[in-house]
């Protein structure tokens, strides 16, 4: 019989998994320990995750689709795809 394919989950879920850290990572940096009763460093740490989000999975789409790994490249081009729609939405705003 042959086997499922599911490295593409635990993929995702690292993915997912590093976007949540890189976020409180920046967050608490942008931060430094005070308040923010406006919500801008909120805002500033949501934008610079997602500029960087979108860097990485560019690099990280280039470099399966040349090692020819389409289940993790799909997923990789799904998670692009949803950080350029977040930070288009967050551009309109």
């Amino acid at each position: 019989m042959k086997e499922k394919n599911t490295h593409w989950l635990l993929h995702l879920f690292f993915r997912i998994t590093g976007i949540v850290v890189l976020f409180f990572i920046i967050y608490n940096l942008l931060l430094n320990g005070r308040k923010d009763p406006l919500g801008y460093g909120f805002l500033y740490t949501c934008i610079s995750v997602i500029l960087i989000s979108f860097v990485y999975f560019l690099a990280e789409c280039i470099i399966l689709y040349r090692k020819r790994r389409t289940s993790t490249l799909y997923v990789s081009l799904l998670l692009l795809l949803s950080a350029t729609g977040v930070l288009c939405i967050l551009s309109i705003l």
